[in-house]
């Protein structure tokens, strides 16, 4: 970087890139279970979350830095007509 007199100066910057979790072989195993494997990076701790709408978010279960792929079973209500569901690092 130089400025309007000549002085030339520099910084170094780390940057970290996060890979996203994904939740993988998601699926609905029997009314009310939601079955999914975890993925993303290990020693972070993951929130699962739920929607209706994909506006409004509950968190539905936390996993503590868990091994990956880390297979995890939810019961739900099984009434929802539509359910989205993500998991957010924490």
């Amino acid at each position: 970087m130089t400025d309007n007199r000549g002085a030339t100066a520099s910084t170094t910057k780390l940057i970290t890139v996060r890979r996203p979790p994904q939740l993988m072989r998601a699926r609905v195993t029997m009314p009310g279970t939601f079955t999914f494997n975890l993925e993303g990076e290990t020693n972070v701790t993951y929130i699962l979350q739920s929607s209706a709408d994909g506006v409004n978010w509950t968190n539905v279960m936390t996993l503590p830095s868990p091994d990956l792929p880390a297979p995890a079973t939810v019961p739900t209500s099984g009434q929802e007509p539509m359910q989205l569901w993500r998991a957010v690092m924490q």
